[in-house]
């Protein structure tokens, strides 16, 4: 996956699970699109997932804000403005497309990401440490017998529990043994570590 990151400054952020303090660079870059002027700012701490922020400036004052969260080219949320997600998305895929055509952009993938399998399941297993917005590890399924029936699993806490099933057909409790099992072999490989209670796929 994508990541797109602006020019920077540093400053200083404290992350919510545990006691990290990233170094956070901050950049960005002014375009045009429709008529409009917009901005795009991107928020990049060094050893997490960032996030990027498309403005619309009317003047001095920004009237549309919209937040991409985990920089991979989607808008999540609008905070300032009417304006639908989708809306939003197509103005900032263009800005991107834009800022990567003028060299603002660059592109890095900090995917905390543990593949494996065993005789039932391919998986999957990443973490994301967002800046803004809860950091969350997924866990995503594939049935060996029928690669086509695929869970999505989520664990909000980062502590070893699933909080919710995105997709699949199986309860709470069945996920959760195989989460725990997938864990407990990521452990094993030395690509999840347990910080602050918190389970984290390496880098």
């Amino acid at each position: 996956m994508n990541r797109a990151t602006g020019l920077a400054v540093v400053l200083v952020m404290a992350l919510g699970c545990s006691s990290f303090r990233p170094v956070i660079r901050v950049g960005g870059y002014t375009f045009r699109f429709e008529g409009h002027e917009y901005r795009i700012e991107s928020v990049t701490p060094n050893y997490m997932e960032g996030y990027n922020m498309l403005t619309r400036l009317d003047g001095e004052k920004v009237d549309m804000k919209a937040i991409d969260r985990e920089q991979d080219g989607r808008i999540d949320e609008v905070t300032v403005g009417r304006i639908r997600l989708e809306e939003a998305t197509r103005i900032y895929q263009a800005g991107l497309f834009e800022g990567e055509r003028l060299g603002h952009v660059k592109k890095r993938n900090l995917s905390r990401e543990y593949r494996g399998s065993d005789s039932s399941y391919e998986y999957i297993l990443t973490t994301y440490l967002l800046a803004r917005g809860e950091s969350y590890n997924q866990l995503i399924l594939f049935s060996r017998q029928n690669f086509r029936m695929k869970s999505v699993l989520v664990d909000f806490g980062m502590d070893g529990k699933i909080d919710r099933i995105e997709e699949g057909s199986l309860s709470i409790l069945e996920y959760q043994k195989l989460y725990r099992r997938v864990l407990e072999r990521a452990e094993q490989d030395k690509k999840v570590v347990l910080t602050n209670g918190c389970y984290l796929v390496v880098l």
